[in-house]
């Protein structure tokens, strides 16, 4: 599902699971995303703080913006256990 928050910053990917707990994900073609790449992840957090946020990249390994996770895109699926 593609979300839109209530001030129109986008998220590529909103999953909700079978418990009803929500992952948002934004895609991007890099391998160092920055803050910047991130800012609608933070703004669906003021909106769903119970959410988990992810950067899925082709970044080599995780490392952790804030409260995103930034990760390789080939480990998003085993991440979101599908």
């Amino acid at each position: 599902m593609f979300y839109r928050t209530s001030n129109d910053t986008e998220v590529d990917l909103v999953v909700e699971s079978a418990d009803n707990k929500l992952t948002a994900i934004e895609i991007k073609a890099t391998e160092n995303p920055v803050q910047k790449h991130v800012r609608s992840l933070f703004s669906f957090k003021e909106e769903r703080a119970d959410a988990r946020l992810f950067c899925a990249c082709t970044a080599p390994r995780r490392r952790m913006i804030g409260d995103v996770t930034v990760i390789p895109w080939q480990e998003l699926f085993a991440e979101l256990s599908i």
